[in-house]
């Protein structure tokens, strides 16, 4: 797996509808520095659309090595690598697709409207500066924003755990509801059309002649190469192969 999970980026990028507001976002980052404090939490307040996030280090951050406890960064990008490259690599494809899934599943039309009392967890083990792994819990919700659609902010809390479950679980704050999400329900992540043109792509071929070799219309093709790119949560088609292969997807 690659140190940085791609997350969601020309997803995101898509559902740019107009400015925000500065006190929204400032209200959102004051909830993330809440969680650091009160909780010693290493948080991560991402803005989707904007692709910039920001860290706030509590003294399990300090722990992890990230930095001293209340430090706090803004970095131009919506996925955490510092803490990401920390993650034991077999939990790291788990918790990819566990996130993908969560992401899906809360950015539907039909979800969307009741997506955001609901919040994801998962345990992974993380890495400390003496080499040693740890069993972290790694919390992620989203939040829109005032006046827009879709998915505008993503906080991430991580914390220490006694806890060694890979599954992870999805819990509505409001009604207390709970639901696991099984592993095996990823594996269709990709048609096999879409899979086809992925290895098509990771050969070298262009839309053109992909689209000759399969005989569908370069349109479908390009279509194919879209869909790829947002269930995988990745920039470009090179990141997709990769991130695809790492995951099983495709040989």
């Amino acid at each position: 797996m690659s140190k940085v999970n791609n997350k969601l980026s020309e997803k995101y990028s898509r559902q740019q509808d107009g400015a925000l507001l500065e006190q929204e976002e400032i209200r959102i980052i004051d909830y993330a520095r809440t969680y650091a404090f009160c909780e010693h939490s290493l948080v991560v307040m991402s803005n989707l659309r904007t692709n910039k996030s920001h860290v706030f280090v509590g003294r399990t951050g300090e722990i992890l090595g990230i930095g001293k406890e209340n430090d706090y960064q803004c970095i131009n990008s919506c996925w955490e690598e510092e803490i990401f490259a920390n993650v034991h690599p077999d939990d790291r494809t788990i918790r990819d697709l566990q996130e993908i899934s969560f992401f899906n599943m809360m950015s539907t039309p039909n979800n969307i409207a009741d997506s955001f009392p609901w919040y994801m967890e998962t345990v992974m083990r993380m890495k400390t500066p003496d080499g040693k792994y740890r069993n972290m819990t790694h919390r992620i919700q989203y939040f829109p924003s005032e006046g827009k659609r879709g998915i505008s902010y993503a906080l991430c809390i991580y914390n220490f755990t006694t806890k060694k479950t890979s599954f992870a679980r999805i819990v509505n704050k409001v009604t207390g509801e709970e639901r696991k999400l099984a592993i095996s329900s990823f594996r269709n992540l990709l048609t096999d059309r879409e899979k086809e043109v992925l290895l098509l792509i990771r050969q070298g071929f262009a839309s053109k002649e992909i689209a000759d070799r399969i005989c569908i219309s370069k349109h479908t093709v390009d279509r194919h190469r879209q869909n790829v790119i947002e269930k995988l949560h990745v920039n470009n088609t090179t990141q997709a192969c990769h991130k695809a292969k790492e995951l099983g997807l495709i040989e």
